[in-house]
């Protein structure tokens, strides 16, 4: 004998399915909350790692910067070096080129430098003066009056000396050495320069 059951309407089929329908949403719930839970930790643990990686990027660009603004500081000493040593040749340049023409027309110019390096010798009865082999006959005219030229009368012996450049002298005595030359006086203004430039750095307006 059958144990089938017929089915006669929809409404003997209405009640089993909703059943089903009902105990089978359960599982579904659950699921979708466990989803839901897993979906806001990973957004939340993507969020902090995020906020993480950002935050080591801005470090980065920021260490960046730094170094950026490092390396521009120190260019900028760098030009400033280099442009106060270009200011100082090209003033050196040009006093350089003044002196030569004032020595190519000014015989007094070496003469005065031979007079300022004698005053300086004191009671020294013997002078040498070095002189560069252009100025030797210009001297040499004026010998009788530099020896009576200090208070102590002096013997004065020329030497010709090539390292000795044209307008300046070196003056030796048995106890001193007196530079008096075109050299020294440029280096005395190079000096300056960069003591004025210096200042001018420390005191900027």
């Amino acid at each position: 004998m059958s144990s089938s059951k017929v089915v006669k309407n929809d409404e003997d089929v209405r009640p089993f399915v909703l059943k089903t329908i009902k105990k089978s949403r359960q599982p579904v719930d659950r699921l979708a909350a466990i989803e839901r839970d897993a979906y806001e930790k990973g957004f939340a643990a993507g969020e902090k790692a995020g906020f993480e990686f950002g935050r080591q990027k801005a470090d980065a660009i920021f260490r960046s910067l730094a170094q950026i603004v490092e390396e521009l500081e120190g260019f900028r000493e760098r030009l400033l070096t280099e442009t106060e040593k270009d200011v100082v040749r090209l003033s050196l340049a040009i006093a350089r080129k003044v002196i030569d023409l004032e020595l190519s027309v000014r015989e007094d110019i070496v003469l005065n430098a031979v007079k300022t390096a004698i005053e300086l010798t004191g009671k020294a009865t013997t002078v040498v003066v070095r002189l560069n082999k252009d100025d030797m006959e210009t001297i040499k005219k004026y010998v009788p009056e530099l020896e009576q030229y200090s208070v102590e009368a002096k013997k004065i012996v020329l030497r010709e000396d090539p390292s000795v450049s044209r307008g300046g002298c070196i003056v030796e005595t048995e106890n001193a050495t007196i530079e008096h030359t075109i050299e020294g006086a440029l280096r005395e203004i190079e000096e300056r320069l960069k003591d004025v430039h210096g200042k001018a750095e420390e005191n900027p307006e």
